[in-house]
């Protein structure tokens, strides 16, 4: 899944070299991962209106039900 997400996201920002992934499993069957971007690549990630976040939410649940999983993405700048 983490390969997926760097898939996806590497094609928007302007500093792929900057994206961590980090994942935390919550009850077993749900998993959380926060995406880490360069601050600059925030709003490219995010999109207008959430557009593209929501998008990467929807192909990761896609991927996930296949798995029987639960997952949420979250994107913070990187620090």
């Amino acid at each position: 899944m983490e390969e997926l997400i760097r898939f996806l996201v590497e094609a928007i920002v302007d500093y792929p070299q900057d994206i961590q992934i980090d994942a935390h499993t919550i009850d077993g069957g749900s998993v959380t991962y926060r995406l880490y971007v360069h601050p600059d690549d925030v709003g490219k990630v995010i999109g207008r209106q959430g557009r593209i976040v929501k998008s990467l939410r929807q192909i990761l649940a896609a991927s996930a039900h296949r798995q029987g999983l639960r997952v949420q993405l979250e994107i913070e700048a990187k620090r």
